[in-house]
């Protein structure tokens, strides 16, 4: 049988059910006018991989003065001894740094003793530019190992290695750059892209100084090359240069709406053979990527992700106050350039800012050309990470950076990568707090030239 209601309870439920259709239509209208996110409420949502990039606290002079000494030579070989002190500090905030610094970074001392033979000691000797000092030190080497908890990256610094002469190559380095691309420049296939090189399947983005080209055997969905629209690899200007990042970067979003699944945008650029360009001519590859970065972009991303969860503190602010502190940046308008303290390859310099803008580019130029013009280090390779597209995803976006390492002599036969830098720790011979002191200088000199 039906159960019969009476009139007196419909009189009492009616201004619950008006209320409740109310309220129904209401979310309704929000649902068609606002636009509302619904993110499951996890670790990793709650704390973005990075926010907002700002200028760093500390200064190197207030580390000296505060929280080691004043006189304390800043160098990768005094590290140890650095932190030695560092530690032992009373001030409340040098305590804090300290913690900080060494949550991401461990830094070990390892003593290494030879004995030399009478019968080895001149070609030793030779090996070392015929120094006494450093050939008595080469007796009693120190090794200094550099570990990112992080990133798992780390790099063996011998600072003997580091002071062996460097050969003087039999023909000049320009020279040889400027004969190479005069030799190449009437067959190749980039200085006739439109006829000697594929294009996407939404075409060509072509500027003035830059084009774009398909890579003919790729390496993901969406793989080109920017081109520069002149052959020489070394006479790039500032202009060129911005105009051949700015093709890279309209070629990401031409990309992404052609599929927007694809989201992770980066770049590489080897500059010459001998640091891998199969091509004189400047190109760079550029790939658009579904699911992640490619390889140690993606470590770096990562590492933030990780140091996040656990730390609850942005990795690249950290990472940026901490290279600041020791000496070991410089800054222009909203980017920052830094010398790697766990460096993938000699020279290697961070530069970063929260969004690829104007500063970001000339600071890379400023980089570029230091290596090139003032360390006549003509080979270079580097890798460039931008935001994700999808804007939408806080937890996904990273800020940009590049990171920049010089790759040796150019004519030089033997390989600067080994199975070491495959399979084991780096070795960069270089110490990031002299790179930088050449990269300050340089990048000082270039920012005034540019006003």
């Amino acid at each position: 049988m039906g159960q019969i209601i009476s009139a007196s309870r419909i009189r009492i439920w009616q201004p619950a059910a008006l209320m409740c259709i109310m309220v129904i239509i209401f979310l309704i209208y929000l649902q068609l006018t606002v636009p509302i996110r619904v993110m499951t409420p996890t670790l990793k949502s709650i704390i973005p991989v990075s926010r907002h990039l700002n200028r760093s606290k500390h200064s190197k002079d207030w580390f000296l003065s505060t929280c080691v000494n004043q006189d304390q030579l800043l160098s990768l070989e005094n590290l140890p001894t650095v932190l030695g002190i560092w530690k032992q500090s009373q001030d409340e905030e040098c305590k804090h740094v300290y913690e900080v610094f060494t949550g991401i970074f461990s830094v070990q001392y390892n003593p290494a003793k030879i004995i030399i033979p009478s019968s080895f000691e001149s070609k030793v000797r030779n090996w070392l530019g015929r120094s006494e000092k450093v050939f008595q030190e080469s007796k009693n080497q120190s090794v200094i190992f550099v570990y990112n908890e992080f990133t798992r990256e780390q790099n063996a610094y011998n600072p003997i290695r580091g002071k062996r002469p460097l050969p003087i190559p039999e023909e000049p380095e320009r020279l040889y750059v400027d004969r190479l691309a005069k030799n190449t420049a009437s067959t190749c296939d980039f200085c006739q892209y439109e006829k000697f090189t594929a294009e996407e399947p939404f075409g060509r983005i072509i500027s003035n100084y830059s084009a774009t080209a398909a890579n003919t055997f790729k390496l993901d969905t969406w793989h080109s090359l920017v081109l520069t629209r002149t052959h020489h690899p070394l006479n790039w200007t500032m202009v060129q240069f911005a105009d051949l990042y700015n093709t890279a970067q309209k070629w990401f979003f031409r990309a992404h709406i052609e599929n927007a699944e694809y989201k992770f945008p980066s770049l590489i650029w080897d500059l010459l053979p001998h640091a891998g360009a199969s091509q004189i001519h400047p190109h760079l590859h550029v790939f658009l990527d579904r699911v992640r970065y490619q390889g140690a972009m993606e470590n770096w991303r990562t590492a933030a992700r990780e140091y996040a969860q656990k730390n609850k503190r942005d990795f690249f602010q950290d990472m940026i106050d901490l290279h600041a502190m020791l000496g070991l940046s410089v800054q222009y308008g909203k980017a920052i350039a830094f010398a790697n303290l766990v460096p993938k390859k000699e020279n290697e310099i961070v530069v970063i800012s929260e969004e690829p803008n104007e500063d970001f580019s000339k600071l890379l130029y400023f980089v570029l050309r230091a290596f090139i013009d003032d360390m006549q280090l003509l080979c270079f390779s580097s890798g460039v990470a931008y935001p994700s597209l999808d804007s939408g995803k806080d937890e996904d976006r990273i800020p940009v950076f590049a990171r920049l390492v010089t790759r040796g002599a150019v004519a030089e036969i033997r390989s600067d990568v080994s199975s070491l830098e495959l399979f084991a720790a780096t070795n960069a011979n270089t110490d990031p707090f002299e790179v930088i002191r050449v990269i300050q200088k340089s990048v000082e000199k270039r920012s005034q030239m540019t006003k």
